[in-house]
């Protein structure tokens, strides 16, 4: 599918996200009906291998398929975190079996790119374009029709019947037609409480909360979300309930009231959900006037397994004008104290060592440098990694030395009177880089930073933060990240060694004092 016509299907829209063997997955919002919790399934002989049986949803059979098999992953238990989206297919709906249902996301255009030719793991058939979202994050679309294809293994009549429900010894509840409503529905503790799914801007995981000095108790602070500042309501304090602690299951839900984005802390989605809107009866009479005021009234459930009390939340009558006001307020407060902040970081300044290696000009900040020599004689040492050029006895330490010439796929060179190393402190290790020559120590600023290309000169791009601009962008300097010069197994390459010669050092040295006893 061209990326065009992968945007038309996904333009601004909402994706669900959900997790499968630690791969994020999307489905256009509009395709589910509801995300339940597994209930029992009853299997059905004679299907393939991924068509793992159906289950009753209030009456309906719903035929389900394991998406794991489908994909030919290996396969897992279901867990408290496994779920089935009921999606909308052809005439009926099926279910499938996802990992875990992780977020609500929205999605613009230029987000979205065609599928890769090759991907590890996953028959690109299943898949109809990729998300790259503002913040580097991937989540694959599936391409329901293709997944669903079960003309691969059987006849269109039998399709039908499995799609929907109608066969299995079954008998298919007849109902009118009524107004139907779909749901988000999420946890207060034991509780359960729902918003109309039509409400929510986005549902995203926990992320850092910016506290707001004196502002109410039920106002936790905000986030910044794409640029955007989001005031975060508890739930819990809403609602009179303890303060929420907060775990890996705790998410954010998004929506938009009175003109004021506004997030809700809440302990965990549960479901997705679609009910006629006839299940909708009045509050209880129990409950504070202010309770009954912010519902639109409780939805009681009753499954094979269990029965269900959802309160179903009325956005509009949630906050006062005056405790809207305040949101606006905190919002548009922490937009301008954030603006305020972004200007004051475009002038920090850093201090930082100009390098050069072959033709380039290089720059580390200047806290990252130990100390700067020139080329001195390198003792070769058996047991040092192979990238190692050798080591140096720098007062009493090892330090491994490497040439940065090397390193960057450049001709070595052999050294001269401007040959220096700069020694830099590597996650614990003294390491030193041989450099052609030091240029100078000098004062740069942050808004003279830009994010490096995709390609500079020969260089992998791991190695470099950034790319300096000087005299107005008529020259340029590469900022290189010391620490990610290495990957993580030349490090521990380098720990193994340094942690050696200081065995055999101790050995020497233990050596030395039993010689001396004797000559005593």
């Amino acid at each position: 599918m061209e990326a065009e016509q992968v945007a038309a299907s996904v333009n601004d829209t909402l994706l669900i996200k959900f997790l499968i063997n630690n791969d994020r997955f999307g489905v256009n919002i509009a395709n589910i009906r509801e995300i339940i919790e597994i209930p029992k399934i009853t299997s059905v002989p004679r299907t393939p291998d991924y068509f793992v049986g159906i289950v009753n949803l209030r009456g309906e059979i719903i035929s389900v398929i394991d998406i794991r098999t489908r994909f030919g992953l290996e396969q897992k238990e279901y867990d408290e975190l496994s779920r089935i989206a009921i999606l909308f297919f052809k005439n009926g709906y099926i279910g499938m079996i996802v990992d875990d249902v992780n977020e609500v996301v929205h999605v613009a255009s230029q987000e979205i790119q065609p599928t890769p030719a090759l991907l590890k793991n996953i028959d690109t058939k299943y898949l109809k374009g990729v998300v790259r979202t503002l913040n580097d994050e991937t989540i694959l679309l599936l391409n329901i029709e293709e997944i669903l294809d079960v003309n691969e293994f059987f006849s269109e009549e039998l399709e039908d019947e499995l799609v929907t429900g109608s066969d299995y010894g079954y008998e298919q509840v007849e109902t009118e037609k009524e107004e139907m409503i779909q749901l988000i529905t999420f946890c207060l503790q034991t509780e359960l409480y729902a918003i109309n799914i039509q409400d929510a801007d986005e549902i995203i995981k926990l992320r850092e909360i910016v506290p707001i000095p004196q502002s109410p108790d039920f106002i936790r602070g905000v986030i910044s979300l794409r640029g955007a500042v989001i005031p975060i309501v508890d739930f819990h304090i809403r609602f009179n309930y303890d303060r929420l602690v907060e775990n890996e299951d705790t998410a954010i839900i998004v929506v938009d009231i009175g003109n004021c984005e506004v997030g809700f802390i809440v302990d965990a989605i549960a479901e997705i959900i679609r009910v006629p809107e006839t299940l909708i009866s009045t509050p209880p009479p129990t409950l504070a006037k202010s309770e009954i005021d912010q519902l639109y009234g409780v939805i009681k459930l009753d499954d094979s397994d269990h029965s269900k009390i959802i309160s179903y939340i009325s956005l509009n009558n949630l906050f006062s004008e005056e405790e809207l006001s305040l949101l606006t307020e905190v919002k548009d407060e922490s937009a301008e104290s954030l603006k305020s902040r972004k200007e004051a970081v475009k002038d920090e300044a850093f201090v930082v060592v100009n390098f050069v290696v072959g033709e380039d000009t290089f720059t580390i900040p200047v806290e990252v440098v130990i100390e700067i020599s020139r080329y001195p004689e390198l003792t070769k040492v058996p047991s040092a990694p192979s990238f190692v050029d050798g080591v140096i006895n720098l007062r009493g330490d090892i330090v491994f030395v490497i040439d940065l010439r090397a390193r960057f796929g450049f001709p070595r060179k052999l050294p001269d009177d401007n040959t220096r190393v700069v020694i830099a402190n590597i996650d614990g290790i003294k390491t030193g880089f041989i450099v052609d020559s030091v240029d100078s120590v000098r004062t740069i600023y942050r808004s003279q930073m830009e994010p490096a290309p995709k390609i500079i000169t020969s260089i992998e791009n791991d190695y470099i933060d950034s790319v300096v601009k000087l005299k107005d962008g008529a020259e340029m300097m590469i900022m290189l990240n010391l620490f990610s010069l290495l990957n993580s197994e030349e490090k521990k390459a380098l720990v193994a060694s340094d942690l050696k010669d200081a065995e055999n050092e101790s050995e020497s040295e233990k050596t030395k004092k039993d010689k001396s006893k004797e000559v005593k």
